[in-house]
């Protein structure tokens, strides 16, 4: 009897050890965000897990950013209309289930900045399956690294700021306040070594 009983449990110490090697189920991003994300109180008046359902057209805002034949995603929006929302969760799933190189783009500096401190810190501290991808790394204000990527935050002020990294994934907020036109082609120039890019 104590024989069976020390059977089953190895048994049952096989079966949990080998559920390591699962592929993770296939999830949209808005199913991620859903189970995933959660939106911090400074972001929204509902704090709490993100719901699709309270801007459904969302949905494909994000989805289609996981399709990699699709390389640049272009949102034309009124104000309010949770387009910051969907970028930081286009970031988190990023630094958590598909880690590269990132640029988060901003007009200027001080715009940079505030991205942190308004954005990015609350998210981090409310998403603790995100944060725990930073420990170990070190970290500067405009460039944040995580396990097997990065993400450098700058500004589209000058030429210099978005240079000096290649990067899967480039994100560009405020487009139509950044003051050197030029600016787009060498953000997408810092893409140009990934089939698979992604410029929002």
């Amino acid at each position: 009897m104590k024989n069976n009983k020390s059977i089953k449990n190895a048994i049952d110490s096989v079966k949990q050890a080998l559920n390591v090697f699962k592929p993770k189920p296939e999830l949209t991003l808005t199913e991620w965000a859903e189970q995933s994300f959660y939106v911090s109180k400074e972001r929204s008046s509902r704090p709490g897990f993100y719901s699709a359902d309270n801007a459904p057209y969302q949905r494909e805002m994000v989805d289609i950013t996981l399709d990699e034949n699709i390389q640049y995603v272009s949102y034309m929006l009124s104000a309010q209309s949770g387009k910051n929302m969907c970028q930081e969760l286009i970031l988190g799933y990023h630094i958590e289930h598909n880690p590269c190189g990132m640029m988060y783009v901003m007009p200027t500096e001080k715009d940079a900045k505030g991205l942190i401190d308004e954005k990015i810190d609350p998210f981090l501290r409310d998403n603790k399956n995100i944060s725990r991808k930073f420990k170990g790394h070190k970290r500067r204000w405009d460039f944040l690294q995580f396990d097997g990527g990065f993400c450098n935050i700058t500004s589209a002020s000058s030429s210099s700021a978005v240079h000096g990294h290649s990067v899967r994934v480039a994100i560009m907020d405020e487009c139509d306040q950044y003051q050197k036109q030029d600016i787009f082609q060498l953000i997408d120039k810092r893409t140009t070594s990934f089939t698979n890019k992604l410029v929002l």
